[in-house]
């Protein structure tokens, strides 16, 4: 009775129910009030309190390991001195010992049954007191006169100073044992909504029914966990299990997961969370975060459990990390000059933006005809030369003032290119000139904005040509140049000619023209189709107003003629459907050579060559084609001649309405099958199937149902398949 509650408090008891388990209790004689629990040094032995009226033992008892349906606790102790005449001596209950006992209550049920036997020497009797018992634990006293108990095993003695004492539990199944376990053990599973740590052992009835649940996840530590994989019987992880007719063994997989801890100031961290053991994590941040305009943070490594500079990182998982985002603080350095073409600001190190704390050199240069002033902004000082510490963003502008003439040349629209004295520059642009310097100016022309538009000189507005000098005065003076704005008219045509491509002014207006149709050799022509692109429309001439670049293309549509002879030329005629001489590119046409009087149609020749007198195909090319008639013979045989081998001629009439004539000839007596298909090769009517003599035969097909079009007739006599192509028109 004391064991399975041994297994729910020592963690060494794990296998209590699967072998037999043998506890040796060692008593350790010695004389002490009996004050209650106290700790016990040693985890693997429980202490048990002797007492009788002004005396108490204390006796300890050890586990080892074992398994088993029942197990076996065994206690020798010296044997205590007889008790006077009418004394009975009590086991008494106490300290861990109660623990144990109230865990064995509340963990006991019907399918458990326990057996108890004293065994002493004659002269005293033990009992137990079964007050210090839960109810319903142990039932009463056993007395050593109890007969029935004492057949359960046999007295051992052990010495006249020595007793021992056995309990025997052992296991009673009603229904089936059903193993539940965890890999890894010791995890908790839900069954029919209460907990248990793994392993278990259940005693079901067969075919009842049990909730099973894998707890998921366990925690092991903060940062450590398991998660539930699968069941080793494939059911989902929560499921009702039928119980089985015989023992069964269930396992849950769990797997092992760490907690991979990223902890960033700032930007958007990827990889934090749980991630499976072994597996590989990109870890990443942001490298930049722009808090303003002015400030902004730089990734700069790693540190933590890993110290690397790489962004992202891969991580082996194999525990659990902690890593943190380290960051510089930059600040950016913002420079202008004024006039913009005053000068300019040369900085040490050359970069816009700095490390907290650095330290940058600014210079002011300035340019031809000017002189530093003096800095402004966030710092105010008069020397060219300045070192700033960038604790803070810093905006500056250095401040340039003339020493000459102030003479500006400006194009219209402004932005265009200058050249002054063969220099090239972008207006507009200052200078400061001494009085009387003479200088070359000129723009060149035209200047392309892109491939499609364009600038083209126009004048000076002083009136000078587009190269030309001037003499500086002792007055400040503007020059601009006027540009007129062009646009490309840029037209494809993949046939004829086409008017009215090239630049024109902006605003200005246009008339595109194409051929209406172009012949190319006497089989194809192109048709015009209309304009596409930036404009859509099938007017020819087409007004267009240029105010901005336009991408215009020609369609034209495509047409092929057909050529087509008949050989000789009375032996027939060559129908045509639709009957024209031009065609549009890939339209279906129609050929069909139909034999005169006393001819025979023998075949096509030329790009097409096919026996059949009816052509269905697409014109993707000129075509030409002959039709050859052959004369028929007058002579009717009686008796006409059997080939040796299958026949199977062309149908008469054919194309044909209402029916059509088939003829064979079989060169021996056997099996034979006529059948009808459509062009997709689906089967649609059956003509004959019998066994025929050798000769020639004939039937008549009458189509029902049908619609028009190609059908297919197909003879099979023995191992031969002959098949022909028919035109049915309604």
């Amino acid at each position: 009775m004391i064991c399975p509650v041994l297994k729910q408090i020592i963690p060494g008891c794990r296998p209590l129910f699967s072998k037999s388990l043998i506890l040796i209790i060692v008593f350790l004689s010695h004389t002490v009030p009996l004050t209650g629990y106290e700790p016990v040094p040693d985890p693997w032995q429980i202490p048990i309190v002797l007492q009788r009226s002004n005396r108490s033992d204390t006796l300890y008892f050890g586990v080892a390991e074992g398994a088993g349906d029942a197990f076996d606790v065994q206690i020798d102790v010296p044997a205590p001195p007889p008790p006077p005449n009418g004394e009975q001596l009590f086991f008494k209950a106490s300290g861990i010992f109660d623990h144990l006992l109230t865990d064995l209550r509340s963990n006991l049920d019907s399918t458990h049954t326990f057996k108890l036997v004293i065994i002493t020497t004659d002269s005293v009797t033990l009992s137990w007191d079964a007050s210090d018992f839960p109810q319903g634990v142990i039932p009463g006293a056993l007395l050593l006169d109890d007969m029935d108990m004492l057949k359960e095993s046999d007295p051992i003695r052990l010495g006249s100073d020595t007793l021992r004492i056995k309990y025997t539990a052992a296991k009673t199944f009603t229904g089936v044992g059903v193993h539940i376990e965890t890999q890894p053990p010791n995890l908790q599973i839900n069954i029919d909504g209460v907990k248990y740590t793994t392993p278990q052992l259940f005693d079901w009835i067969p075919e009842s029914q049990h909730l099973v649940a894998a707890v998921t996840p366990q925690p092991v530590t903060e940062s450590q966990r398991y998660v539930f994989e699968s069941w080793s019987h494939g059911l989902d992880t929560t499921h009702t299990l039928v119980a089985p007719n015989d023992s069964a063994r269930y396992v849950a997989d769990y797997k092992m997961q760490y907690y991979l801890d990223v902890q960033s100031l700032y930007g958007e961290v990827e990889g934090r969370g749980w991630h499976d053991e072994s597996s590989r994590v990109d870890v990443s941040v942001d490298s930049l975060v722009m808090m303003n305009d002015s400030i902004r943070y730089q990734f700069v490594s790693w540190q933590g459990d890993i110290q690397n500079s790489a962004n992202p990182c891969r991580l082996q998982i194999d525990r659990p990390l902690s890593l943190v985002a380290e960051w510089q603080k930059q600040f950016m350095l913002l420079l202008n000059v004024q006039p913009e073409d005053g000068g300019r600001v040369q900085r040490k190190p050359q970069r816009n933006w700095f490390d907290e704390n650095s330290s940058v050199t600014l210079t002011a240069v300035p340019a031809q005809g000017f002189q530093f002033d003096r800095w402004t902004g966030t710092v105010n000082a008069r020397s060219p030369v300045i070192t700033l510490m960038m604790n803070v963003p810093h905006s500056l502008r250095a401040r340039f003032s003339p020493v000459d003439f102030f003479t500006q040349l400006c194009t219209e629209p402004p932005g265009l290119e200058i050249l002054v004295d063969s220099v090239s520059y972008s207006s507009p642009k200052a200078f400061l000139w001494g009085s009387g310097s003479v200088h070359e100016l000129s723009v060149p022309t035209p200047q392309y904005v892109s491939d499609r538009h364009r600038f083209v000189f126009e004048k000076w507005y002083h009136e000078e040509p587009r190269t030309h000098r001037v003499t500086v005065e002792e007055d400040s003076s503007l020059y601009t140049a006027l540009f007129t704005s062009q646009y490309l008219v840029d037209i494809t045509s993949g046939a004829g000619a086409v008017e009215g491509a090239g630049w024109y002014d902006d605003s200005s207006m246009v008339y595109l023209a194409a051929d209406s149709m172009v012949i190319q050799g006497d089989s194809i022509r192109y048709l015009f189709d209309g304009w596409q692109g930036d404009i859509r429309s099938s007017q020819n001439p087409y007004a267009l107003l240029v105010d901005s670049c336009r991408c215009i293309s020609v369609n034209w549509r495509k047409q092929v003629g057909i050529k087509s002879r008949v050989y000789p030329a009375h032996g027939g005629q060559i129908l045509r459907d639709p009957d024209k001489t031009w065609y549009d590119e890939n339209e279906m046409v129609r050929l069909i050579a139909r034999a005169a009087s006393g001819f025979d149609f023998a075949g096509w020749q030329g790009d097409v060559q096919v026996s059949d007198s009816i052509l269905i195909l697409p014109l993707n090319k000129p075509l030409n084609v002959s039709a050859y008639f052959t004369p028929n013979t007058a002579v009717t045989l009686a008796k006409p001649a059997i080939p040796s081998s299958p026949v199977l001629q062309q149908n008469y009439p054919n194309p044909f309405n209402p029916y059509t004539e088939i003829r064979f000839s079989i060169p021996r007596s056997g099996e034979v099958s006529l059948d009808i298909f459509n062009s997709r090769g689906e089967w649609v009517d059956h003509l004959l199937t019998e066994r025929l003599q050798r000769g020639w035969h004939k039937l008549l097909w009458r189509p029902v149902f049908i619609s028009s079009g190609i059908y297919f007739y197909v003879l099979r006599f023995e191992q031969t398949v002959i098949k022909r192509r028919c035109l049915y028109l309604k």
